[in-house]
């Protein structure tokens, strides 16, 4: 029912949720100010200050515009998350020839996910790791699905990923390669904001394996409910190894995030895991 109010409304109801969450309940704001002040260290704490109470602002929009996503039309998705080049897949898909994308928790990655079906007519697979709740699950579920996009557990994605390719058919695989993993084993591990960093080598095993371009995509918020992606990256898959890629794609993702930081999940407990 809330997703059917129009966003400027929506809006209104983010306001209250930013006084919640921020200025009431405090929810994870230690988490957000531990993690900007590792992060940015060269800043001070004006600088800080700023970027969390962006953040906060940021989240509470991004909780409305995950909500409207169940029921955005296709014309003001479109009109609201612009992909700048998308024929960088079109040609892909005209040589019928898969892929792999990687972003980050930036800007809107929902509706990222959901407006790329709207650009391209490759089936695209959107991994995912399950929410503990699962009536949001089934709603997240929901309305990545909606412009048939496929949503694939994190855990069967090569197991989907073989399938289309027995079937030979061009796909791309959509992947968040700042997941923070679960299980510390074959892990890839990396400086990232001054900080050593587990990483998930998801997207370099399986660009690796299959021999699939590797492509990342940066976006950034242009104004309250506005956004453009763009391919920024096609790394070099057949003559840099495992450990090149997941650099590469490091290396962009903390770019993207130090041009508009307070678009980024700073309430995600992206350092949890030390090494041993």
């Amino acid at each position: 029912m809330l997703s059917r109010l129009p966003l400027p409304l929506l809006y209104v109801l983010s306001k209250f949720i930013y006084i919640l969450l921020y200025r009431v309940i405090g929810y994870r704001k230690h988490v957000v100010r531990t993690n900007l002040q590792k992060s940015f260290p060269e800043k001070n704490i004006n600088e800080l200050l700023r970027i969390e109470r962006d953040f906060f602002k940021h989240l509470s929009d991004l909780f409305v515009e995950v909500i409207k996503g169940l029921s955005i039309s296709e014309e003001e998705l479109c009109k609201r998350l612009v992909y700048e080049n998308p024929e960088i897949l079109h040609e892909l898909n005209k040589e019928n020839k898969p892929c792999v994308v990687v972003l980050t928790h930036s800007g809107n990655w929902e509706w990222i996910a959901l407006a790329s079906q709207l650009y391209v007519d490759q089936t695209i697979l959107i991994t995912y790791k399950t929410i503990s709740d699962p009536n949001f699950d089934f709603l997240m579920y929901k309305m990545r699905s909606r412009f048939l996009g496929t949503p694939v557990h994190m855990n069967e994605t090569l197991r989907a990923i073989s399938k289309l390719n027995a079937q030979n058919e061009a796909y791309i695989v959509a992947l968040i390669g700042d997941q923070s993993p679960s299980n510390l084993n074959g892990v890839h591990w990396a400086q990232f904001f001054n900080q050593e960093t587990a990483f998930l080598n998801g997207p370099a095993k399986i660009a690796k394996k299959y021999n699939l371009p590797l492509i990342y995509l940066e976006q950034r918020k242009v104004k309250r409910g506005y956004y453009r992606a763009r391919f920024t990256h096609v790394l070099d898959v057949e003559n840099q190894d495992h450990t090149q890629l997941m650099s590469d794609c490091i290396n962009q993702m903390e770019n993207e995030i130090r041009k508009q930081p307070f678009t980024w999940l700073w309430s995600h407990r992206r350092w949890k895991h030390q090494r041993q």
